[in-house]
């Protein structure tokens, strides 16, 4: 009925589907411990909030521990840590935004401290002027 690129296409987002419905139970888990924390889900579910000092996310750590949510992987960079807990059913990663502005009660700010530059290759197509088949027989 379908082609075959048509039907792999349908069949990956069916298991995609299957793989979101599986984070529903973790999604009520962490609404609850957490009513105003931003979710997104995949396969796993996302959390992001603006954290203010990592007092706040070893307070939220605590809480998640307490609730039964382990971790089980850290994610270190000195911009954007990233922690994964286990939950009931998939993974459950936190990923607090850190402004570069300071605002009220804030112990932790992103501070510019320099600049990375990344050299891309350019690339231009040239073709020859003949084309195929103009060759004399």
């Amino acid at each position: 009925m379908f082609t075959d690129e048509v039907r792999e296409k349908i069949e990956y987002y069916e298991r995609m589907i299957e793989a979101v419905k599986k984070t529903d139970e973790d999604v009520l888990a962490v609404k609850e411990l957490f009513p105003d924390i931003n979710i997104w889900v995949d396969k796993d579910v996302n959390c992001d909030f603006i954290a203010k000092s990592m007092v706040e996310v070893k307070k939220m750590l605590g809480r998640f521990a307490k609730a039964g949510f382990m971790l089980e992987q850290f994610n270190e960079s000195e911009s954007s840590p990233v922690w994964w807990l286990k939950g009931k059913n998939v993974m459950i990663r936190i990923c607090p935004s850190w402004l570069d502005e300071k605002i009220e009660g804030a112990t932790c700010t992103l501070v510019k401290v320099g600049e990375e530059v990344y050299t891309y290759p350019k690339y231009k197509l040239v073709c020859d002027d003949k084309e195929v088949g103009d060759e004399p027989a």
